[in-house]
């Protein structure tokens, strides 16, 4: 696998990482699991009923349980409530079944409150033997890359192709500007480059660069559809929705394919469902937004201090 294929499955990665939530993140933990031990991984819950819920997949070979959390809206409280209902509902088992306990989530970056990371410590503190660990992105990202080419691309979806976006037309665009107008306000053409010096500036991947740089060559579409709308504040309340939310994850201090992929998220809405044209008419939307400065940084003019 190049270096840019590794890129492009490391964005799809993200993507689907900040995108699922519920069940689907369980389901989409569990297929990488099983894809990446065949013959090991056991995705339904080991003792049943007795078991019920408090435990998400197991590994024998390991002994190790694990258990996804991923809910729409993270509290605290009912994150920590969760943990500990699900790891004293294991214990019973301990002896037959495991010695390793694993909380799988899709935080941000894999930054948990600190109160996550104090149970976590407490639950070995109090029953010793027995390791109790957190597994977010870079820990899902390291199991995906020991797949092969052939299952990587059973498990992510394919990013979008220069084919996809060649085939985009106004009726790709529309949906996704009426899902993003829809919203609260907040208080063919040759492939032309991205600003000069704006993906470097802002530490983006490869990956990343192709698909903004495919958009921008597209980014007409965009243009033609707005100015065609009786309604002329359309693209200033779509870029002043974006300024909002990419400033709050910029704050967070997410890294910049992190943001990218919120930001990809936040624009698809209820529209995403692995449909590629669609997708690419998503970072067609993304590409204007970056290529106007909308999103991340303007890196410093020559002679001008930044």
């Amino acid at each position: 696998m190049t270096s840019l294929q590794q890129s492009m499955f490391e964005l799809s990665l993200r993507l689907a990482f900040h995108e699922k939530r519920g069940d689907e993140f369980q389901v989409f933990f569990s297929r990488l699991m099983g894809l990446r031990y065949p013959t090991e991984f056991v995705a339904t819950r080991p003792w049943g009923k007795l078991g019920d819920r408090k435990c998400d997949g197991y590994h024998p070979p390991t002994r190790t349980l694990f258990q996804c959390f991923a809910p729409n809206d993270v509290v605290l409280a009912d994150t920590l409530g969760k943990m500990k209902e699900d790891f004293e509902g294991a214990l019973p088992h301990r002896k037959a079944f495991w010695e390793h306990w694993v909380f799988v989530h899709n935080a941000p970056e894999g930054r948990l409150p600190t109160d996550v990371v104090q149970m976590l410590t407490k639950f070995q503190q109090d029953h010793p033997g027995i390791t109790a660990k957190a597994w977010g992105f870079y820990a899902l990202r390291n199991l995906a890359l020991e797949l092969t080419e052939v299952d990587l691309r059973s498990l992510l979806p394919s990013i979008p192709t220069p084919a996809d976006f060649a085939d985009l037309g106004l009726r790709d665009i529309k949906p996704v500007v009426d899902h993003l107008v829809s919203g609260e306000e907040p208080t063919e053409g040759q492939v032309t480059p991205p600003p000069p010096g704006k993906i470097a500036h802002n530490r983006l991947s490869q990956a990343a660069a192709r698909e903004l740089t495919l958009g921008m060559a597209y980014s007409r579409l965009l243009k033609q559809y707005l100015a065609a709308l009786p309604d002329k504040t359309c693209g200033d309340r779509i870029a002043a929705l974006f300024r909002a939310k990419y400033q709050m994850l910029a704050t967070d201090g997410a890294e910049p394919d992190a943001v990218l992929a919120e930001l990809f998220a936040f624009a698809a809405g209820p529209l995403r469902s692995g449909n590629l044209r669609r997708d690419a008419a998503v970072w067609t939307v993304l590409a204007y937004l970056f290529e106007h400065c909308e999103i991340f940084e303007r890196p410093a003019e020559p002679g001008n201090v930044p």
